[in-house]
């Protein structure tokens, strides 16, 4: 008996040597990387805090359309969150989520091109998928 690997069409490769042999042939494992550095990345509590912080100045609009202190104060709070959002790289699919969650809900359906939306949602939900495996 041999201990060569054979499949219906001949011989097959060793899952090493095709891992080994993808990133010679120019094929990306980018998901896997992102999910095997088991780094954590503060964007999903960046999230949460955005949209408390975004309803909490709503809220605030919604008593008086004019600006106050208070209202002013809650909306360099939704800035500072926004930048951080916005600025820093992700190293987690939960942390690439987040990011492209916020920018769903932050555009509210006002997109520059009709694809974009589509394609985020696409994304958000190829890394919803990709969070739970």
């Amino acid at each position: 008996m041999s201990n060569e690997r054979a499949c219906a069409n001949g011989r097959s490769m060793s899952r090493r040597t095709l891992l080994t042999a993808l990133p010679v042939a120019g094929v990306s494992l980018v998901l896997p990387a992102i999910s095997i550095a088991q780094a954590t990345d503060p964007h999903p509590a960046w999230l949460d805090q955005w949209r408390a912080a975004y309803a909490d100045w709503c809220a605030g609009l919604a008593i008086s359309e004019d600006d106050t202190p208070a209202t002013d104060a809650l909306y360099e709070r939704v800035s500072k969150i926004e930048t951080r959002l916005e600025t820093t790289p992700a190293k987690t699919v939960s942390g690439a989520l987040a990011i492209v969650e916020y920018v769903i809900e932050d555009a509210g359906g006002e997109f520059s091109y009709p694809g974009h939306a589509q394609a985020l949602e696409l994304a958000r939900d190829a890394l919803r998928i990709a969070s739970f495996t």
